[in-house]
């Protein structure tokens, strides 16, 4: 996975785009163990034996003696955490003739890519220390490949000491034996991105150690021995000159969540280090500017008014329409359209799409305050019903005298729960009438665009700007015209040169579609969304998918609403669009098309992880599986990985070997503080290549579907009452 490059001055810009995201983070609400400059948790190039709170996602970017680091680090669980790296180590040939630099060699910046696995073993306790087990650049070409054990033990309070064992790059210096034999690394122009399970823990060991002293809550104060000799960079090319095993430092909180750290590193360097860190549980805001909820109007006593309980209202020929246009007088400030209403005078149904709150289950309570406010007392049974896309996605069943006895009690949402029941959404009530003005509606937004491409060899960050115009007709329920229409006031995406692939094009030739297309038609499709059985949605989409295909693209999904397990089939043909993204499609040599399809089945794991499998035929023709994972907050945030594996090989895919990379998705309800369902998602890839490549469609079916169902409300009940 190595990168060379002539803009050594460019490392330090690719944690740009990852670290923007956290510059306003809040401040985490316990003592945290620091970062290394490897943006590990760690003392200062060496790692310690403790641990992040859980959830905690940082960026860290540090430079030294011309190396630079930028690290995603997520601690993933409370004992596992894993990094993404990107590494430039500047005057690469320094130590090379002229005549001799080939390769890698003829450029001044070597980068490279990285990925690291850390498992805390053993908690601290009053004797024993943490323990932590890492793996250091575990897939890549193995620059800064090594693996340690390490424990940190507090012998004050606010001073903690750190050793441990390591082995690779942590073993080369003071070594004292070890186990079996490890290969040198070799800078070649090597695919990378191969496991290399095959020498963890083998070859030479060495010891490191350290100590950190925390004077204050902001300030840290380190001082670390070294077991790393760095060979490659010192001895053999001669970047600069490690003199001492010692490093020392300091380390300052100058913000909320943003550390600051400078460093004297080998008796002969001077470092820098700068971390954000983000706790996605917390909001970045002080709080959630929101309108105050309708409220509950008790009813009158039976005894008292037995007129009010009566349901003869319910035979009015306007009766309906009245109602609905009240309940959706209260519901105008939430965000929410009533699409249909129907009662029997004892029971109401009522169809809802939420436009606003991204918390499922407050758009629940808000609809179930508004029908306790408006409908007669003779109405007992509320039925809640959720659209989207035109699709009913589920049922929820509550009574409305729980709602009035239940409103102010402590610990109201809790308890309200057990009384509440979350169903199949079923045929609609007898009398069900959709409000005749609803269909068609017009939805459109428009303002600016960054579109980005990382780890370029000649570039690490190339980015465009412009401006977006995105509309939305729904024709009629479950029937509408999607169109995304852009034009590129600037930047650089167009400067990417085609790489070498052994597979057909079908995305490392993307840049051309930002070369030619300056005001370029993203999308234009027609979608058709479905319930053809019990349990079971379609989609079918047909038009300009995306800014590379056209075609078309139908999906099948099984998922009850009780059920942490869904399955789905899609099938998709993709024809290859002209480079200026008009009407046209490729001809000629350039033209491409291709039949794909995926069988998927999709689990909700339990402690806010969901798994996805992906069976079946990509982009370039090749087969295989994606394997992903996500960790989903229940306030919205998601941090997830995925990797791909199908029958090209590693020398037909190229640099990387196979397509993995992280997503994150960001709620803009956690930035901005006021209710939306807006979020900012984006994927980081190593290296984007031709295999394991899919079509880009909008509006899958199991994110469309799911979070209207029985366990996902469960993870935001808390908010029903808000």
């Amino acid at each position: 996975m190595a990168m060379p490059s002539t803009a050594r001055r460019r490392g330090l810009l690719a944690g740009v785009s990852c670290a923007a995201l956290a510059a306003t983070a809040p401040a985490l609400s316990e003592t945290r163990p620091t970062f290394n400059l490897y943006g590990s948790t760690g003392l200062i190039d060496m790692p310690s034996g403790e641990a992040q709170p859980d959830g905690i996602l940082s960026t860290s970017v540090s430079s030294f003696a011309g190396i630079t680091r930028t690290t995603l680090t997520f601690q993933i669980t409370p004992r596992l955490s894993a990094s993404f790296r990107y590494e430039g180590i500047g005057d690469w040939n320094a130590a090379i003739p002229e005549a001799d630099r080939v390769g890698v060699n003829k450029f001044s910046t070597y980068y490279d890519r990285s990925f690291d696995l850390r498992f805390r073993a053993f908690d601290e306790g009053r004797y024993m220390p943490s323990v932590t087990v890492g793996l250091q650049d575990f897939v890549g070409t193995g620059i800064i490949s090594g693996e340690y054990i390490a424990a940190t033990k507090h012998v004050l309070p606010n001073v903690k000491v750190t050793a441990g064992v390591g082995w690779g790059r942590l073993g080369s210096y003071g070594s004292f034996g070890g186990f079996g034999t490890r290969p040198d690394f070799q800078p070649t122009e090597s695919e990378g991105g191969e496991v290399n399970a095959d020498q963890w823990f083998r070859g030479d060991a060495a010891g490191f150690a350290g100590i950190e002293w925390q004077p204050t809550d902001k300030l840290s104060l380190k001082v670390e021995y070294s077991s790393d000799s760095y060979e490659e960079e010192s001895e053999d090319r001669r970047i600069f000159d490690r003199k001492s095993p010692f490093n020392f430092g300091a380390e300052y909180e100058v913000s909320q969540g943003v550390q600051l750290g400078a460093y004297y590193m080998y008796g002969s360097e001077v470092g820098i280090g700068l971390h954000f860190v983000l706790n996605p549980r917390e909001r970045v805001s002080t709080g959630l500017v929101d309108g105050a909820p309708t409220p509950i109007r008790p009813r009158p006593a039976r005894a008292a008014d037995p007129d009010a309980w009566s349901a003869e209202w319910v035979t009015q020929a306007d009766a309906t329409s009245l109602l609905r246009n009240n309940m959706q007088k209260q519901l105008d400030n939430d965000g929410l359209l009533i699409e249909a209403f129907g009662t029997d005078g004892r029971t109401a149904q009522i169809r809802i799409q939420n436009v606003r709150y991204d918390a499922e289950s407050q758009a629940i309570g808000r609809t179930a305050r508004a029908m306790a406010y408006s409908l007669p007392a003779s109405v007992e049974t509320f039925e809640i019903v959720p659209v989207v896309n035109g699709m009913p996605l589920s049922k929820v069943t509550l009574r409305r005298s729980d709602l009035e006895r239940l409103e102010f009690a402590p610990d109201a949402a809790t308890r309200i729960r057990p009384r509440v029941a979350v169903g199949e959404a079923g045929p609609p009530i007898e009398g069900l009438a959709f409000d005749p003005e609803r269909y068609p509606r017009l939805n459109w937004s428009f303002g600016p665009y960054l579109r980005t491409s990382l780890f370029d060899p000649q570039e690490p960050i190339r980015a465009d700007v412009g401006l977006r115009l995105r509309g939305q007709y729904e024709v009629a329920p479950g029937l509408m015209l999607s169109g995304v229409l852009s034009h590129k006031l600037g930047g650089n995406l167009d400067g990417q040169n085609r790489s070498v692939s052994g597979l057909p094009r079908v995305r490392t030739d993307n840049y051309l579609y930002s070369r030619e297309g300056e005001t370029t038609l993203d999308s234009l499709t027609a979608s058709w969304y479905a319930r053809p059985a019990g349990n079971f949605y379609s989609r079918v989409t047909v038009g300009y998918l995306e800014r590379m295909y056209g075609g078309g693209s139908a999906e099948l999904l099984w998922k009850p609403v009780d059920s942490r397990l869904a399955l789905g089939a899609e099938i998709n043909y993709a024809k290859k669009r002209e480079f200026d993204q008009g009407f046209g499609f490729l001809s000629g040599d350039e033209a491409y098309d291709i039949v794909t399809g995926h069988a998927s089945a999709y689990y909700d794991l339990g402690n806010q992880f969901v798994g996805q499998l992906d069976v079946g035929r990509y982009l370039a023709g090749d087969v295989g599986a994606t394997l992903s994972i996500d960790r989903e907050f229940e306030n919205g945030w998601k941090v997830g990985a995925f990797a791909t594996l199908t029958d090209a090989s590693s020398e037909e895919f190229g640099e990387g070997s196979f397509d993995k990379g992280i997503r994150i998705n960001i709620p803009l309800t956690a930035l901005l503080g006021q209710p939306t369902r807006e979020n900012s998602a984006f994927t980081v890839r190593p290296v984007t290549r031709d295999g394991g490549a899919r079509v880009s469609v909008d509006g899958r079916l199991y994110e469309t579907v799911r979070h209207y169902h029985a366990q996902e409300l469960d993870d935001q009940w808390g908010r029903f009452w808000k």
